[in-house]
């Protein structure tokens, strides 16, 4: 059964998305922007769960601030525009992290702590740069 309110919601993030698109990115390369991370070594996927991170921090500071003074307004973004962008954060992250599990260049295995199988941690991460850079 289909939630109309949350495809709505998912909608509203893919058009967010687009137009992000055309500010940051370009027809080529969805993921231009998200790509800088590479020059310092880490993995695409890695720089957006960063950039998530600040989203999750945005409204963890939202809750703090509505729990001390019921209110939620602060000067420069809405709590609706930080759910919708760490939405679609979480979204790109997926989409990088697949593409880099299924890299053949990403060859290197390391058990998880999560025992998800056929899934790098950051200390493999850190294997392959060592052997990228051999």
């Amino acid at each position: 059964m289909r939630n109309p309110e949350i495809d709505a919601v998912y909608e509203e993030c893919s058009k967010i998305c687009d137009s992000k698109n055309n500010d940051y990115a370009d027809k080529d390369d969805f993921y231009k922007n998200f790509r800088l991370v590479e020059a310092i070594g880490l993995p695409m996927w890695v720089g957006i769960v960063i950039r998530f991170l600040d989203k999750f921090s945005r409204l963890t500071g939202f809750v703090k601030r509505w729990i001390t003074t019921g209110k939620l307004h602060v000067e420069h973004e809405c709590i609706e525009d930080t759910f919708l962008d760490a939405i679609n954060y979480l979204a790109l992250g997926l989409v990088t992290y697949r593409k880099w599990k299924d890299d053949s260049q990403f060859l290197v295995a390391c058990e998880t702590d999560n025992n998800d199988a056929n899934k790098s941690s950051i200390y493999s991460m850190k294997q392959m740069v060592t052997i990228r850079d051999e």
